[in-house]
C-alpha cells in the first residue's frame, strides 16, 4: 500500500517544501538587504496581500475531492465543467478582492493603520504583491487538477526553476529598486506560472479547455472587476470620517464583486439557480 502511494506522497512533500521556500525566501534575503524600516513596510504589505489566500483556499479545498472523484470515474465532461466553475469562482472571489486591493490600496491602508505616511509607503508594494498573489491563486484550480491526475512532477520542476531564479534576481534587483524590485519579481514569477506552467499543463490535461480557461475563466471576470473598480474609484467621494470611508470602501468592494460575478457565465448561472431554489 505504501509503495502505491509513495511516489505521489514524495511529490507532495517536495511541492510543499519548495512552496514554503518560495513564499519565505524573499523575506530571508530582504532582511539582509533592506533597512529595518523598509523591511518592516515590506513585511506589512506582505501580510495584507496574504489575506487574498484566505479567499481562494476554501474554494480549492472544496473542489479538489470532486475533481479527484471525476478523474477516477473517467468523466471528462463533468471534470471540465467543474474545472471551469472552480476557476471562475477563484477569479470572481479572489480576483475581485485582489483588484479592489490594488485600486484602493492606499485608502484601505490609511483607514486600517491610521497613518497616512505609512499607507503611502506601503501602497505601491501592496499593489505589486497583491498582483503576484492573484496570479498565484489563479493557478490553484489547475494545480489541484494536476494533483487529481496524480501528476506532481510538473509543479516540482517549475518550483525548482523558480527557487533557482528568485534568489539571484532579488540580489541583483533590490540594490537598484529596493523592496519594490522584490515585489516585481514575485509578480513576474507568478506570471511565468500563468504563461508557461498553464501551457505545459494543458498539453497533457484538458487540452481542449485551454483557451476557454484563459478567456472566460480568467480574463472576463478580471476585466469586469477592473472596469468596475476604476469606475467606482473615479466616482467615489473621499470622506474624512473613518466610518463613512469604511462604508464607501465596503460598497465599492461589493460592486466590484457583483460586476465580476455577472461577467462569469457559470458563476452567474449558479447564483441564479440558487436564488431560484430559495424562492
Amino acid at each position: 500500500a505504501l509503495r502505491k502511494v509513495g511516489r505521489y506522497a514524495g511529490g507532495m512533500m517536495g511541492i510543499t517544501f519548495l512552496s514554503v521556500m518560495l513564499m519565505q525566501v524573499d523575506k530571508l534575503v530582504l532582511s539582509r538587504l533592506l533597512s529595518l524600516e523598509d523591511y518592516g513596510v515590506y513585511a506589512l504589505a506582505t501580510v495584507v496581500a496574504g489575506a487574498l489566500f484566505t479567499l481562494v483556499a476554501p474554494i480549492t479545498q472544496s473542489w479538489f475531492p470532486r475533481l479527484n472523484q471525476l478523474q477516477v470515474e473517467g468523466d471528462k465532461v463533468a471534470l471540465a465543467q467543474n474545472f471551469h466553475l472552480g476557476a471562475q469562482m477563484v477569479s470572481v472571489v479572489m480576483g475581485s478582492g485582489a483588484v479592489f486591493m490594488i485600486v484602493f490600496a492606499e485608502p484601505v491602508l490609511r483607514l486600517w493603520l491610521n497613518d497616512p505616511d505609512l499607507a503611502r509607503q506601503a501602497a505601491p508594494l501592496l499593489r505589486l504583491l497583491a498582483l503576484g498573489n492573484l496570479l498565484n491563486g489563479l493557478m490553484w484550480i489547475p494545480y489541484h487538477t494536476q494533483l487529481a491526475h496524480g501528476w506532481t512532477s510538473l509543479t516540482i520542476s517549475l518550483n525548482i526553476a523558480a527557487v533557482a531564479l528568485v534568489v539571484p534576481a532579488i540580489l541583483s534587483v533590490t540594490p537598484h529598486y529596493g523592496a519594490q524590485g522584490a515585489a516585481m519579481i514575485w509578480a513576474g514569477l507568478n506570471a511565468f506560472y500563468i504563461i508557461v506552467g498553464a501551457q505545459l499543463m494543458f498539453r497533457r490535461i484538458l487540452p481542449a479547455e485551454k483557451w476557454r480557461w484563459y478567456a472566460k475563466d480568467v480574463a472576463l471576470p478580471l476585466l469586469a472587476a477592473i472596469n468596475a473598480a476604476l469606475l467606482v474609484a473615479w466616482l467615489r467621494p473621499v470622506s474624512e470620517n473613518a466610518a463613512a470611508e469604511a462604508g464607501l470602501l465596503l460598497a465599492s468592494g461589493f460592486l466590484v464583486l457583483v460586476a465580476s460575478a455577472l461577467a462569469s457565465g457559470q458563476v452567474r448561472r449558479k447564483i441564479l439557480s440558487l436564488a431560484a431554489g430559495l424562492t
